[in-house]
C-alpha cells in the first residue's frame, strides 16, 4: 500500500519555499516547484527537501556572486533587487509578471549577469529602490536609477503624466481640473481626444 502524499506547498526548507507540486511519478519521486530567496525557481525532489539535502539553489555558497551572497551573511539588498528584477521580467509564474514581462518590459542581455548589473548600477543605497525612468522602457543602464519610494510612486504607470492645454501634469490632476474621472482621461488618450501623453508614453494626439 502506497503512503499518502504529504503536501509540502507553502513550507520552507532553508532558502527554498515550496510553491506547488511539479510532478508525481510515484510515491517516492515527487518533485515540487520551489523558489529560492534569490528568486530562482527549480523543481526539487520532495525526498531531498525533507531529508535536508537541498536547502537553496546554490546562490549562497561562500564567496560567490561578487560577495553579495554568502551562507552566513545572506543575500545583499543589491542582489535582491537584481533577482527580483529578473523574476518579474522573465518568470511568467510570478504574480507581477503581467505588469512587466507580460506587457513587453524587457531586460537587456548584459544584465542577465549580476556582475554587469553591479558594475553599471553600483551598490543599492539604503532606502532606495530600482526604478525605470521611462516606465514603458527596458531594464537597462541608460533607463534605470536608484530612487526613493516617493519618486518611484510618482513614476508609476498609475500616475500617468499628460499635457493639458500645453501644461504637463499628472493624469489625476488633469481629471480634477476638467471635472472628469481618471478613467475618462484614459479613454480620451486612447481615442486621441484633448489629452496627449508626454514623452515616454504613447501620444494620443499628433
Amino acid at each position: 500500500m502506497s503512503r499518502a502524499l504529504v503536501d509540502l506547498a507553502g513550507q520552507s526548507f532553508g532558502r527554498w519555499t515550496v510553491l506547488y507540486r511539479a510532478s508525481l511519478r510515484g510515491a517516492h519521486v515527487t518533485r515540487w516547484l520551489c523558489r529560492c530567496t534569490c528568486g530562482t525557481e527549480r523543481a526539487v525532489l520532495g525526498t531531498e527537501l525533507r531529508a535536508g539535502r537541498t536547502t537553496q539553489c546554490g546562490c549562497a555558497h561562500p564567496n560567490t556572486r561578487h560577495g553579495h551572497t554568502h551562507f552566513r551573511t545572506g543575500v545583499s539588498r543589491t542582489y535582491r533587487s537584481w533577482a527580483a528584477m529578473k523574476n518579474r521580467v522573465l518568470n511568467s509564474r510570478t504574480p507581477d509578471f503581467r505588469y512587466y514581462g507580460g506587457r513587453g518590459i524587457t531586460l537587456c542581455a548584459r544584465w542577465h549577469d549580476f556582475g554587469a548589473f553591479l558594475a553599471d548600477m553600483g551598490e543599492r543605497p539604503a532606502g532606495l529602490t530600482l526604478d525605470r525612468i521611462d516606465n514603458d522602457g527596458p531594464y537597462s543602464p541608460e533607463n534605470c536609477r536608484w530612487v526613493d519610494q516617493r519618486t518611484q510612486r510618482r513614476n508609476s504607470r498609475g500616475l500617468r503624466r499628460v499635457i493639458l492645454d500645453g501644461c504637463r501634469m499628472l493624469r489625476q490632476d488633469a481629471a480634477r481640473q476638467l471635472g472628469v474621472s481618471p478613467a475618462t482621461i484614459d479613454r480620451w488618450i486612447l481615442t486621441g481626444r484633448t489629452i496627449r501623453l508626454v514623452a515616454g508614453e504613447n501620444e494620443g494626439l499628433p
